[in-house]
């Protein structure tokens, strides 16, 4: 047991060096083959091409014949990312889910853009952002292996930070005291001075700047004051989510054609503008006949059984429950 755990990583790290050894060694066994020649094929990246095809040459001498094939929209074909710095840093993140096709869009900027502001959203405290940033820092030197996975990390602590200075958070404090406060503004640094009152007690502090108050900032919605982080995590929750939606629409558009993108994705959309022309109606804020966004709705569920059957039907509540599960971001900010 303990030569096995002594030897661990150096034991799973030769293990995938073999797997790839015994790839290699069986792949001629894939080749059809004569008694004088043979037939190979295999997917290269176009941009490597012409450097594969003169590596070929050299090596036979010229005694090859090379065909060049473009691979058709619906073949099974391996896929090979092709993404600048720093996009090429969130695969890492792709790869714990499953590739895109190779008719697909390939995601990963995306992720760049969405995952660390999700994290900032969350965390968001300049003190944890830069205790989360030198943590991660130490880790990518430590573990080297590790390095695109903490570089996605530490892009998420910058964003960590940016979001704490709109909060006005700093490892978990957002104010100074009244004699602190007063201090710095005797140094010529003056804060918002503001009177809290707790169980029936009230202080003075000085406020650090922010743009938005996590605990205390509401948004008034239909009469309710809702938590403006709680608020903010719905819209973003339905930006996230109708984003996807047209990369799906995209991506079916590309695999087979408008008819089939337009039935199993665009009509998501127009189920949506079907409950929002329904939802202003009701609240007076457009002048239409009460039927017009039900006639919307459901002309959206014919086309969406059109497209992908009951199991459309079936998944209309998840897409509104989806877009109101992202208020977690804002509730798991509140929790931290």
């Amino acid at each position: 047991l303990w030569l096995k755990i002594q030897h661990k990583a150096f034991l799973l790290k030769h293990e995938h060096i073999l797997e790839e050894e015994i790839k290699k060694a069986e792949l001629p066994l894939e080749f059809s083959s004569t008694k004088k020649s043979f037939i190979a094929q295999g997917y290269v990246p176009t941009k490597e091409l012409s450097k594969f095809r003169e590596g070929l040459v050299s090596a036979t001498d010229g005694t090859i014949s090379i065909e060049e094939l473009t691979p058709g929209d619906h073949e099974d074909l391996p896929v090979k990312f092709d993404n600048p710095k720093p996009v090429d840093n969130f695969e890492v993140l792709m790869r714990l889910y499953e590739l895109p096709k190779y008719v697909e869009m390939d995601p990963s900027i995306l992720l760049l853009l969405t995952f660390p502001f999700f994290f900032g959203f969350m965390l968001g405290d300049v003190g944890y952002g830069i205790a989360t940033m030198l943590i991660f820092y130490f880790v990518k030197k430590k573990w080297p292996d590790t390095r695109k996975f903490m570089n996605v990390l530490m892009i998420a602590s910058v964003i960590t930070i940016l979001f704490g200075v709109a909060y006005g958070e700093y490892l978990g404090f957002e104010h100074f005291s009244e004699e602190t406060g007063e201090r710095l503004c005797g140094m010529g640094l003056c804060l918002h001075k503001e009177i809290l009152e707790s169980h029936g007690h009230t202080k003075v502090v000085y406020d650090f700047p922010r743009l938005l108050n996590r605990g205390h900032s509401t948004i008034n919605v239909g009469g309710f004051e809702l938590l403006s982080v709680l608020m903010i995590g719905i819209i973003i929750g339905a930006i996230h989510i109708n984003f996807g939606l047209l990369i799906g629409f995209y991506n079916m558009l590309k695999a087979h054609g408008f008819k089939h993108a337009f039935l199993e994705k665009f009509s998501w959309f127009v189920m949506e503008a079907g409950v929002v022309l329904t939802v202003l109606t009701l609240t007076g804020m457009l002048r239409l006949r009460m039927w017009v966004g039900p006639v919307v709705f459901v002309i959206s569920m014919v086309l969406l059984y059109l497209g992908e059957g009951a199991k459309g039907i079936i998944e209309i509540p998840a897409i509104f429950s989806n877009m109101l599960s992202y208020v977690r971001l804002g509730a798991v900010g509140l929790a931290s």
